[in-house]
This record gives structure tokens, C-alpha cells and sequence, in this order.
């Protein structure tokens, strides 16, 4: 990931895709496979050949706001424990990340053409940059990288270690692009939110902690913000001190344990000797477990 050249000066270009994070409303899966896909082909459907800064910026608000949909998908973390929403989660990722991508790749290559031709002509390197093409490419790169780094956070979720660490790793040096300066904004805040989380499924619980601080302690933040971030920083210091291992409160382990002892019940009902014996001896480790945690967990084991 290379560093965009003055990304300060393209926050305010970034900041009208960034307000639409407060229209993202629970869309369904199926739903929302469909509306990717018609981004896509709207996106396809535009001239390709010799895009210019606007043709490009159209394409991304016509993906952006499906990316955020995407985001914002309750069903997420439950989708992606079956294979069957794996599979969904990762069509979805694929569609949208593939033109973003080309956009985003696209305009850093302008903008290494424009650099290396006035390198060549030893030219003046700063008037190309000031240059209005030249900027217009920043804004468009800026603006894909912003959707690109959302969809790479949610998408790892749905691939295996490899390709998961990998896509997290891109999504953490992106968000990277979005907190450099000493200005706080909406913008910063929610890449540092997100870096943060990026670095915590990467198990960099260190660097997590230090983005989630310093998150706290930036001037401008919203009460919404400031609870998801003291939410996050508790839970992650708990995920160093287990070695990144997810620990159970008492009332998950009760009720995990008491479903499993209602299932091996259930399943000794069918089978005999040893079988039998093994499975109600391990039910009854489980429902003892439950016991000790009082209260209707107690009364639940007891019946």
C-alpha cells in the first residue's frame, strides 16, 4: 500500500461518502447479493476505456453505498460460521472489491505516470502536483480507498487465515491513510476505530490498545463512538491477557454447557451400553457445571 501524497487535503473529499455510514439500514443478504450485483453491472455498463476523474467517481457512488450496506448486515457474524454464508459473504466481497479495486489501482498509476513523466523532463515535480488532474486522481483514489478498506475488514471474515490475515493487513495500512495529522475528525476517529479492530484480529493487541486510547482521547467524538471504543479497548486488554483465546462470561458457559448436556441426553435416549453410559456420565459432568451457577441456571440443571 503506498502512502497518498498529501491524503490531508483529500479528507473533505472523502468526508460526503463518509456521511453516508448514517443511512446504512439492515438489508437482507439476499437482498443485498442482488444490489451488488447491479452495482457492478451499472459500474460495467459505464466507458471503461480512458475513464476520466468523474466517470470514476460516479462508479464508486454507485458501489459505496452497498459497501456500507455490507457493513452494516446483522446477520454477518452469524453468516459466516456456515459454510453456506461463507460462500455468500465472500460473492458479495468479490463483486464489489473487483471494480473498486481497478478504480483504485487505476488512479495511483495515473498519478506514477504523471510523476514519472516530469521526472523524465526534469520537470517542476510540485506544479504537476498541484495540477488539477493530478489532484482530481488523489480524490478518486481517496475516496475508493475508503470503501476498499471497509470491504476488506468485513470480507476477511469469510476466507480462511491466509487470505483473512492478508485482507486485514491491507484494511489496517488503509485505515492508516486516514489518521495521519493532529485534526480530529469523524473520518480519523472511525479509521482509528477501525485499524484498531483490524489490528486485534491480527492479535497485535498492543497496537490495538494504543489506537483504542488514543481514540478516546481525541476532542471530537461521539457518544456512540466513545461507548463502541471503550467496549472494544475492555474486550481486547481481555483477549491479551487469554493469548487472543475469546473467554466466556459465566452465563455463556452456563447456557453453552447446558445445551450440550441437553443434547447428549437427547442422543443417549437412542443409544446403548457403553455408548449410553459414556454420553449420561458426560451430561452429568456438564449439568453439575451448570449448578455451581446459581440462581435459575441451578433450578434448570436440577429438573
Amino acid at each position: 500500500m503506498r502512502r497518498l501524497v498529501s491524503i490531508i487535503g483529500m479528507v473533505s473529499l472523502v468526508m460526503n461518502m463518509v456521511a453516508l455510514t448514517s443511512r446504512v439500514e439492515a438489508a437482507s443478504f439476499t437482498d443485498l447479493s442482488s444490489r451488488a450485483k447491479q452495482a457492478r453491472a451499472k459500474v460495467s455498463g459505464l466507458n471503461i476505456s480512458g475513464w476520466s476523474a468523474s466517470k470514476k467517481i460516479e462508479a464508486i457512488q454507485t458501489l459505496g453505498p452497498v459497501v456500507l450496506d455490507f457493513v452494516g448486515v446483522p446477520s454477518l457474524a452469524a453468516s459466516v460460521k456456515t459454510t453456506s454464508g461463507r460462500k455468500a459473504v465472500r460473492a458479495v466481497y468479490e463483486t464489489l472489491h473487483g471494480p473498486l479495486n481497478d478504480i483504485y489501482t487505476g488512479s495511483f498509476k495515473r498519478i506514477d505516470q504523471m510523476t514519472q513523466q516530469v521526472i523524465a523532463q526534469d520537470g517542476d515535480l510540485e506544479a504537476v502536483q498541484d495540477s488539477q488532474a493530478y489532484q482530481d486522481e488523489q480524490g478518486v483514489a481517496a475516496r475508493a480507498l475508503y470503501f476498499l478498506n471497509h470491504l476488506n475488514y468485513i470480507g476477511s471474515f469469510a476466507y480462511d487465515d491466509k487470505k483473512k490475515n492478508k485482507l486485514l493487513t491491507e484494511a489496517m495500512n488503509g485505515y492508516s491513510e486516514f489518521v495521519v495529522g493532529d485534526k480530529a475528525s469523524r473520518l480519523k476517529n472511525e479509521s482509528l476505530f477501525f485499524r484498531a479492530l483490524s489490528e486485534r484480529e491480527l492479535q497485535k493487541f498492543d497496537w490495538a490498545v494504543r489506537d483504542f486510547e488514543l481514540l478516546l482521547k481525541q476532542g471530537i467524538l461521539s457518544a456512540d463512538m466513545r461507548r463502541k471504543a471503550q467496549r472494544a479497548l475492555a474486550q481486547t486488554r481481555k483477549f491479551a491477557k487469554s493469548g487472543g483465546k475469546v473467554v466466556a462470561s459465566p452465563t455463556e458457559l452456563a447456557q453453552a454447557n447446558y445445551q450440550k448436556a441437553k443434547i447428549l441426553i437427547k442422543q443417549s435416549r437412542k443409544a446403548s451400553g457403553k455408548k449410553r453410559r459414556t454420553q449420561r456420565g458426560q451430561a452429568l459432568t456438564l449439568i453439575l457445571e451448570v449448578r455451581k451457577g446459581g440462581g435459575k441456571w441451578k433450578a434448570r440443571a436440577d429438573e
